[in-house]
């Protein structure tokens, strides 16, 4: 406990001592007082790491105070390991931004998914400010912010800015260039399409086919065990944002010629040993790796191609560089934008945002806000942060270089590359894993990929029925009855 408390101490004089050094004695805005109170979705962190997440702000501003309110109180750690009854977190929200104690800002710290939605859909109901105005008064250059991340908060508010967000994640395709280079297979570029990609794949993989070893042209997750078809196609379906069911979720939308389509690529390329298939277990697991990396692809040189979010950069680099002799062998490698859909090129990977702020119409302090907002989306925090931080800083110049590497980082931010907030699988968790079931059927041939479809259909419009007939009883003995039919009918 000793040490774990000298820790946190050291490293907060760090942060404290970078800041200070920063900055000026007298650019400290000992003048400014007042209380910003700061508005969370839910509070299943300690008040102390929220804490820390300002404490810049708090070296800059040490006479404003901040103050947290929650939307929904919830103090434990895993916030869904009982039966309590589900909480409508958008009415939750609400009703704080309405209430007698109103915060300035609401604050998400991982924007993506469920929060993102409630952001936009309360961006639209006009909960929050336009920052256009504050923006222009204080004479803030938006060109030192990368456009996508620009473009992006702006689809939240329909064109216009209503949130800021000091950092991001995002993808991008990354490449062993070693294994092109002996393949005589050339580098996949910017821009490509997803099936340009694929050709190189297959390109790669065709070379290898009669190798020894067992390398893959492409593989949409980075460990071997998670390779999945369900999931790989979902994945390169996601940029066409094909539906998945009705407005009103009484009805699936996905036994149509499209989605049986992005299916039959998926089961192509994983048949002609493009993409890993976990039926390889065996041929997988005889090859002579270390035991550690094993099921790490693309550090282990077993594909050639891969998704990678930003963050995977310094894991790769960390691992090559400290890894023990004979664990891994050091490659060259790069990264380029992520594939897009020919039919829709505007369309890349998502953007995940962090500590993202929108400023409460029925804010108290409205200047105290806008300050908050400006200082931890302004250069001084980004300078400080891009030097401990793994996610991407949205202000350009500190999207840092990895050291001795020279890596194509706009990849990550170019603007055809990144434009997607969230995703489009709304779908139900327990109907997702019936299609799930219904494609490993089909890959082991007890079900064509039409029929495992009309199956999908028809068990999961039974299940919404359902949901909508028994809206209090649990989803998952709803669930438990079709799922056990369906093992007792193609498990066997």
């Amino acid at each position: 406990m000793k040490k774990k408390i000298v820790l946190m101490f050291l490293a907060i004089m760090l942060v404290s001592s970078l800041f200070l050094s920063a900055c000026n004695q007298e650019e400290i805005q000992d003048t400014e007082e007042g209380v910003v109170t700061v508005g969370l979705i839910d509070s299943y962190r300690d008040l102390d790491y929220y804490n820390s997440q300002f404490e810049l702000f708090a070296l800059q501003y040490p006479n404003v105070e901040l103050e947290f309110v929650s939307a929904i109180q919830d103090n434990r750690r895993y916030r869904y390991i009982d039966d309590e009854e589900e909480v409508d977190k958008t009415e939750a929200v609400r009703q704080m931004l309405n209430g007698d104690n109103p915060p300035d800002v609401l604050y998400i710290n991982r924007g993506n998914g469920e929060d993102i939605e409630i952001l936009q859909e309360l961006i639209n109901e006009g909960y929050f400010l336009s920052l256009q105005s504050f923006i222009e008064e204080d004479e803030m250059d938006m060109s030192a912010f990368v456009p996508s991340v620009i473009t992006s908060l702006k689809e939240l508010g329909n064109g216009e800015l209503y949130t800021l967000a000091p950092s991001f994640e995002s993808e991008a395709l990354i490449y062993n260039s070693d294994i092109f280079d002996e393949a005589g297979v050339s580098y996949p570029e910017d821009g490509m399409t997803w099936d340009e990609i694929f050709n190189l794949a297959s390109q790669v993989s065709a070379y290898f086919q009669n190798d020894e070893r067992l390398i893959y042209g492409f593989s949409f997750d980075e460990y071997f065990w998670n390779s999945d078809l369900f999931e790989s196609a979902m994945t390169y379906s996601a940029q066409l944002e094909l539906p998945l069911m009705d407005e009103n979720e009484e009805q699936l939308l996905i036994n149509n010629e499209q989605w049986i389509d992005t299916f039959r690529t998926m089961m192509k390329l994983q048949e002609e040993g493009v993409l890993p298939n976990r039926d390889d277990s065996e041929l997988f697991e005889s090859q002579d790796y270390n035991d550690f990396y094993d099921d790490e692809l693309f550090m282990s040189g077993r594909t050639a191609m891969m998704l990678a979010p930003s963050y995977y950069l310094n894991e790769l680099i960390f691992s090559l560089e400290n890894a023990n002799e004979g664990e891994l062998e050091n490659f060259n490698w790069n990264v380029v934008t992520y594939p897009v859909h020919a039919e829709a090129p505007e369309v890349g990977s998502d953007m995940d945002f962090n500590q993202l702020m929108a400023i409460s119409t029925t804010a108290q302090n409205v200047d105290g806000a806008w300050d908050l907002v400006s200082f931890i989306n302004g250069d001084k925090y980004a300078k400080i942060k891009s030097r401990s931080n793994s996610d991407l800083m949205s202000r350009i110049a500190y999207i840092s270089q990895q050291d001795g590497y020279d890596v194509n980082m706009e990849a990550f931010t170019n603007a055809a590359a990144s434009v997607v907030i969230g995703s489009s699988r709304n779908m139900d968790w327990e109907i997702e894993n019936i299609g799930s079931d219904l494609i490993r059927f089909v890959e082991q041939e007890k079900l064509t990929l039409e029929e495992a479809f009309a199956k999908w259909e028809e068990l999961g419009n039974e299940m919404l029925k359902l949901q909508k007939e028994n809206p209090d009883e649990d989803t998952w003995e709803l669930y438990d009855e079709i799922y056990q039919s369906l093992w007792e009918q193609y498990g066997q």
